[in-house]
């Protein structure tokens, strides 16, 4: 079984700053190891959420959406292929550096990283090209419900390209903003408070299962509390943009 549900990643809104760790010099095999983790966490969320488990099975292969083996694989192929190659230009530009000390070092570095990041976050459309163009219109669609709540703020965390178009066509007013932001802040306090490290124990089958199921009961409510601050209008805008209703199956062990 996956462990690491890629999509509460979104839905909590929890991230890590692309290249907050200091890069130093040494072998190429350490350099890797210290940029690697950091490539990988700037493929768009939307693209690990749909590979980001031991079998395509966890995620929608027995849903409408019908993801095959065959997709699964080649998508991961180039996601593969990109940090491969990310990891080879990174190397390559590392080595020319010209740095006056460590600290100057850290600063390029840091920048060659982040630059590097921008062009993996940049491309969501070559990741999912082993889907049809429906698969991926509805796939965009499914990604919205997963992500929950947290789409119609403006957080460039969890936000597509397509998110943050439609929020332009719903025109949200300073006071739905400032709403939805509480909101969402409460989904994602409401989605942590009961995996506290406490009273929740994420190699515990039965938890793992019971906190899935609490998970849509928890976006569910605040879906709704969320549909009411838009006006019917808006509302109508953005169930159109969504599609029809998305749920994950359950997690498999």
């Amino acid at each position: 079984m996956a462990r690491a549900f890629a999509f509460l990643t979104a839905l909590a809104g929890l991230s890590t700053a692309l290249s907050a760790i200091p890069i130093q010099k040494g072998p190429e095999e350490d350099l890797l190891s210290q940029v690697k983790p950091i490539f990988i966490r700037s493929i768009p969320a939307k693209v690990m959420t749909l590979i980001g488990y031991d079998d395509p099975n966890e995620f929608a292969q027995d849903s409408e959406f019908g993801l095959t083996q065959q997709e699964y694989t080649a998508i991961n192929e180039i996601v593969g292929a990109v940090i491969d190659k990310s990891q080879k230009v990174f190397l390559e530009n590392f080595k020319k550096i010209d740095a006056k000390n460590d600290e100057d070092l850290q600063k390029k570095a840091n920048e060659l990283v982040d630059s590097i990041c921008k062009v993996i976050a940049g491309m969501e459309s070559d990741f999912l090209k082993p889907l049809s163009s429906k698969k991926q219109k509805r796939f965009e669609q499914i990604a919205t419900w997963i992500a929950g709540p947290g789409c119609l703020v403006e957080d460039q965390r969890i936000q597509s390209a397509g998110t943050s178009a439609i929020l332009k066509k719903i025109s949200l007013d300073a006071q739905q903003k400032k709403r939805l932001v509480d909101l969402v802040n409460q989904f994602r306090e409401a989605l942590a408070d009961y995996r506290r490290p406490d009273i929740y124990d994420p190699m515990d089958e039965q938890q793992v299962k019971a906190a899935y199921a609490k998970d849509w009961q928890t976006f569910e409510t605040f879906d709704q509390k969320i549909l009411q601050v838009l006006t019917p209008t808006q509302r109508k805008v953005w169930e159109q943009y969504r599609g029809s209703k998305f749920r994950m199956a359950q997690p498999k062990w």
